[in-house]
């Protein structure tokens, strides 16, 4: 995977108890520099508290256009994703791994980058 990409992503942070649970959507645009590396910006609403941030991690995608990511944002909260790319990489969908968290959603590569 090369280039920008943006997304738009809702889901869940679980809570101790069901009636914890905070809903979240997100959207932002990401970056990723067709080695392995990839950074991204944000606009979050946790539960009607808009939160906007930055953030830089890793990839990794295999032969039969699987893979992971894994990045850290400027609160230092550390995210885990199983994705699902198309062949070159136009898209790819992804689901949150981090047992904290549901959600799942798609990305599509934008041109120009």
């Amino acid at each position: 995977m090369k280039g920008a990409y943006l997304y738009a992503q809702d889901g869940f942070i679980l809570g101790k108890s069901a009636d914890k649970n905070q809903p979240f959507a997100q959207a932002g645009r990401e970056y990723y520099d067709g080695k392995g590396g990839m950074s991204g910006i944000y606009t979050e609403n946790l539960n009607g508290i808009i939160i906007r941030g930055n953030y830089k991690g890793t990839y990794t995608v295999e032969a039969n256009c699987s893979g992971t990511v894994t990045f850290e944002d400027d609160r230092k909260i550390v995210s885990r994703y199983d994705i699902y790319a198309t062949k070159g990489g136009s898209e790819f969908v992804f689901v949150q791994t981090d047992s904290n968290s549901i959600t799942a959603a798609y990305e599509r590569r934008r041109v120009p980058q």
